[in-house]
């Protein structure tokens, strides 16, 4: 199999590659989430985040059941208000608001490999300080210098 080295920037810069598309994805969630939030009440602004807009639904996701609840109760209203809106004009009923209460994260350990356990290949060694010199970013180029120092 072969591989071509990309420099950084490029890689960042393309709109069109695989990147860009999750950057634009993550842009689009944020411009509805600040949507959301400008029609949510007060209390529960922090507690609610859009997590997609797909096949005409709206998902959401609450911190917790207390939220949902109120939540529940205040869909009919946020519904209204939305519709408003171009972004959520599409939204027919309710029942295209699906909310999920988000899920604590647990704490595990993981073994992280000791130093000498983990040596990068010539390639990926090659690659890296490829990237290193694209980059502009001091701080970017100094962490990058510092692995590869470690690492390579």
């Amino acid at each position: 199999m072969k591989h071509t080295s990309q420099s950084l920037q490029n890689i960042l810069s393309h709109p069109n590659g695989d990147l860009g598309k999750i950057l634009q994805a993550v842009k689009t969630i944020q411009t509805l989430n600040e949507r959301l939030q400008n029609e949510l009440p007060d209390n529960l602004r922090k507690h609610v985040q859009v997590t997609n807009l797909s096949q005409g639904k709206l998902f959401l996701e609450v911190s917790n059941s207390s939220v949902a609840s109120k939540l529940h109760y205040f869909k009919s209203d946020l519904l209204h208000r939305l519709r408003k809106l171009p972004e959520f004009a599409h939204l027919k009923s309710s029942a295209d608001i699906e909310y999920r209460i988000a899920q604590k994260a647990q704490a595990t350990k993981v073994k992280q490999p000791e130093p000498s356990d983990f040596q990068l290949s010539l390639q990926a060694s090659e690659t890296l300080l490829s990237c290193i010199e694209s980059t502009s970013d001091k701080k970017l180029k100094s962490s990058l210098k510092k692995f590869l120092k470690h690492y390579g």
